[in-house]
């Protein structure tokens, strides 16, 4: 757990949930940002202001000392946006979609946010309406497979420009790659080695030992049989004091 949260890239997202967002907004830590259109036209802010469920009174609550800022256009408010502390809210199949994702460090959120649904008005028992249904469901397949292309898989629709990541994200920040491990795995390997290797003298040393209780001709012969001084000079000493 703890080296795959190493390995991850890190995450820059300001907030996970709704009631996190909706915190920011009445700790003043953050504000939302809108159009003049989008203010006009888009649903969420006539139900915002219309609806008793807890997520929109949330949200009122929060922006009741926290007023949204309306801007004129989209880029002045996407400008905002770039600048950070500000949220965009928007719906996914919004016009400008395109120059939102032009543009570069946004995080899209959509966790646990409302959604709309759309509806096609007709007369009281038009002839239309029972064809218009089952063409709908005879479509169904084709619809949901083009909302998942371009909405549900995020995919984006125009290259957007190379984003400078590197400035915004600290080194400390930057998630650790395996040049960056390798020196511990290095270490690692290394201590086992040699840890291996005093398992095995270990073991030779003491299946010495067992022989020369059983015979300690045989050991002091042995040793005897080293060239080098020093070290037949030693096991022996060794050997006298394992001995006594």
């Amino acid at each position: 757990m703890l080296l795959s949260s190493i390995l991850s890239p890190i995450d820059t997202s300001p907030f996970q949930t709704t009631d996190q967002m909706i915190a920011l907004l009445a700790n003043k830590k953050f504000k939302m940002v809108t159009f003049t259109m989008q203010y006009e036209t888009l649903w969420f802010f006539d139900v915002l202001q219309t609806s008793n469920e807890t997520f929109y009174k949330n949200i009122r609550d929060a922006l009741a000392d926290n007023p949204i800022v309306i801007k004129d256009t989209l880029e002045e408010a996407l400008e905002l946006v770039s600048q950070g502390r500000y949220i965009l809210m928007t719906q996914e199949d919004f016009e400008g979609i395109l120059n939102i994702q032009r543009t570069c460090d946004l995080i899209k959120f959509t966790q646990g946010l409302p959604t709309q649904s759309a509806y096609y008005i007709f007369p009281r028992n038009s002839s239309i309406l029972r064809l218009w249904n089952r063409a709908i469901v005879m479509n169904y397949p084709f619809i949901r497979h083009t909302y998942e292309r371009y909405f549900g898989a995020n995919v984006k629709l125009v290259i957007p420009p190379i984003c400078p990541n590197e400035r915004f994200v600290s080194d400390a920040l930057q998630p650790i790659d395996f040049l960056a491990f390798f020196g511990t795995f290095l270490l690692y390997f290394l201590g086992l080695i040699c840890a291996l290797i005093a398992l095995v003298a270990e073991f030779c040393i003491n299946k010495c030992h067992q022989r020369a209780k059983a015979n300690p001709n045989f050991m002091i012969g042995t040793i005897k049989e080293i060239r080098n001084p020093k070290i037949r000079r030693w096991m022996l000493r060794f050997y006298s004091f394992k001995q006594a």
